[in-house]
């Protein structure tokens, strides 16, 4: 997550949140114009990572392999006469 937004894997924006609530609960700040100022944040955030969720695949691709690459054949599927294969692995717990 960091290649895509730093933020969202540092603590800096729950504790800027918190710290808005604490103003709330202060009486320093309202709790509409909090959450709007939040939402507009996490909206941007979302539509940046929108924008560079590719990012996300090359990670992904360079951690994991293929289940087509970790299995082995066994049959044909009765539809598509595709081979089926069998993963040979515990579950990870």
């Amino acid at each position: 997550f960091q290649l895509v937004d730093n933020e969202l894997v540092i603590p800096r924006v729950r504790a800027n949140i918190e710290n808005s609530c604490s103003l709330i609960a202060s009486g320093k700040a309202q709790c509409e114009q909090v959450v709007h100022h939040v939402l507009k944040i996490f909206r941007e955030k979302f539509m940046y990572f929108e924008k560079h969720v590719d990012l996300m695949d090359q990670l992904f691709e360079s951690t994991f392999t293929s289940l087509e690459a970790s299995g082995r054949p066994l049959s044909r599927c009765g539809n598509c006469n595709k081979y089926l294969c069998v993963v040979d692995k515990k579950p990870v717990r």
